[in-house]
């Protein structure tokens, strides 16, 4: 009597997320994580040694990956924001994904810098104050604005519409503001000329 060797298969696809590039030390892929300058990519794929019958993954509960037929893998793009990706398999035996066993993984995206600006004082201005009010806005659409400076100086909040008191040296003062939001991502304004008499 032959025995013919058996394999059992009583388990879901093995299913892995993964993108190409690293979030940064925020947590958010950014404009330094995007090493290819091709957008951040995330690859859902599924293996099983019975074979894969289906992989599909929802991202913030539309859908994002399908795959019915080999192979069972799949690259896409993710824009600017949240993305709360979740991803569930089913082998040709019939074993799938068990409710609750999904895998999933969130990625926050911003790959657009902030914008800054200075309202005061005007560009190429005198004064013979020791000092003077810098104004300005910032915003960002994504991420938000974590922090702002005038010539390196902190400023404090609100940053959306913020101010800053700047003390000026004799002669000619070059005058730039920085924002940088959560994500890590840094602007710098155009540069203003304030001269002390």
């Amino acid at each position: 009597l032959d025995r013919a060797p058996y394999t059992v298969d009583k388990s879901a696809p093995t299913i892995t997320l993964a993108t190409d590039d690293t979030a940064a030390g925020t947590g958010w892929f950014n404009i330094a994580s995007d090493t290819g300058n091709d957008g951040i990519k995330v690859t859902g794929s599924a293996n099983d040694p019975s074979g894969v019958a289906g992989l599909t993954c929802t991202r913030n509960g539309n859908p994002f990956i399908s795959r019915t037929s080999a192979p069972f893998s799949d690259t896409q793009t993710l824009t600017d924001g949240t993305h709360s990706v979740s991803c569930t398999a089913s082998d040709s035996l019939g074993n799938s994904t068990a409710s609750g066993q999904e895998v999933t993984a969130t990625y926050q995206v911003d790959l657009t810098a902030p914008s800054v600006g200075i309202t005061s004082p005007a560009g190429g201005s005198t004064t013979i104050a020791s000092s003077i009010a810098v104004t300005g806005s910032s915003s960002d659409a994504t991420s938000d604005v974590a922090g702002v400076r005038v010539n390196g100086n902190a400023v404090s909040a609100p940053l959306a519409l913020w101010s800053y008191s700047l003390a000026l040296a004799c002669g000619a003062n070059t005058i730039t503001a920085s924002a940088t939001d959560v994500a890590g991502n840094t602007t710098t304004s155009a540069a203003r000329t304030v001269t002390r008499l």
